[in-house]
């Protein structure tokens, strides 16, 4: 029984101490939580701080992106308008450069009758042995002056007789008038 008595006043004391320290743990392990504590609310703070910053801004990005689908939807209203109005233009330009050049294709053609009909300077760009009657403008019955074309013939010059002086011999100015007159060909007015 004594021996029991010793044990445990021996064990007494070394509990005491682990008593103690395990005290001394827990207060300092208490701190330190406190300190974390105070360490994570603030941290928790400012990004709650920045949480709500962070909204407002979102908030006045929503009404920028807002505004700014409001712009892109005019302006797309817009482009389309003006899409259209070229679209319409374009298709005038077209049918106006068609036009004219239907209306300047006529006018080649109808140059190139002409020239075809009536030749160059009267003169027919064909060869041909003699003139064919039907090109012949026939002249109304009020003999205007618009009815009035220039035709063109020849006349050929006749057979002259030989001279029968000799070489100084001269001709009468008569025969030389109408040997000249004979061999040139003349524009005669037609009707």
């Amino acid at each position: 029984m004594v021996s029991r008595v010793l044990g445990l006043r021996l064990l007494f004391p070394e509990v005491h101490q682990e008593r103690l320290y395990q005290e001394y743990n827990f207060s300092k392990a208490e701190g330190h939580l406190k300190q974390m504590e105070k360490i994570y609310t603030q941290q928790i703070q400012s990004k709650d701080v920045e949480l709500t910053s962070m909204k407002g801004e979102v908030t006045s990005m929503k009404k920028v992106l807002e505004e700014y689908k409001k712009k892109f939807s005019d302006i797309s209203e817009k482009l389309m308008e003006r899409n259209r109005q070229y679209q319409k233009l374009q298709g005038l330009y077209d049918s106006l450069r068609l036009r004219n050049i239907t209306i300047a294709s006529q006018e080649g053609s109808q140059e190139q009758a002409t020239i075809t009909q009536s030749g160059v300077f009267g003169f027919p760009l064909v060869n041909s042995s003699k003139f064919p009657l039907d090109r012949t403008p026939v002249g109304s019955r009020g003999g205007g002056d618009e009815d009035v074309q220039f035709r063109p013939f020849f006349v050929d010059s006749p057979a002259a007789p030989e001279p029968t002086n000799s070489f100084f011999s001269f001709a009468s100015q008569n025969q030389e008038a109408e040997q000249q007159a004979c061999s040139r060909a003349f524009k005669a007015k037609r009707v």
